[in-house]
C-alpha cells in the first residue's frame, strides 16, 4: 500500500513535516521515500552554454525565448532536443 503525507507549502516548520512522517508510520511501514523536484531557473544560460536539460539532471528547465541572439537561441534549442 502507499500511502502520501499531504503537507501545506511553505510547511509552517520542519517538525511540522516531522511530525506529520512520523504520524504516517504504522508497524507494517517498510520504506519511507521523500522525494524533491527541482526546478532550474535557466532564463540567462539557456541561449550561451551548450547543453540538454537531461545533462542538468532537473526535473523543469524555465527560460526566456526572447533573446537579441536568435541564432543562438535556435541553436541551444536544437541542442536540448
Amino acid at each position: 500500500m502507499l500511502r502520501t503525507v499531504p503537507f501545506p507549502v511553505p510547511p509552517p516548520s520542519l517538525n511540522d513535516l516531522y511530525d506529520r512522517i512520523e504520524r504516517a508510520i504504522t508497524p507494517r511501514t517498510r520504506v519511507i521515500m521523500i522525494g524533491i523536484e527541482t526546478l532550474v531557473d535557466g532564463a540567462h544560460g539557456f541561449a550561451h552554454f551548450p547543453f540538454r536539460r537531461d545533462d542538468l539532471e532537473c526535473d523543469y528547465y524555465g527560460t526566456n525565448s526572447r533573446s537579441k541572439r536568435n541564432d543562438d537561441v535556435r541553436a541551444a534549442r536544437s541542442a536540448m532536443s
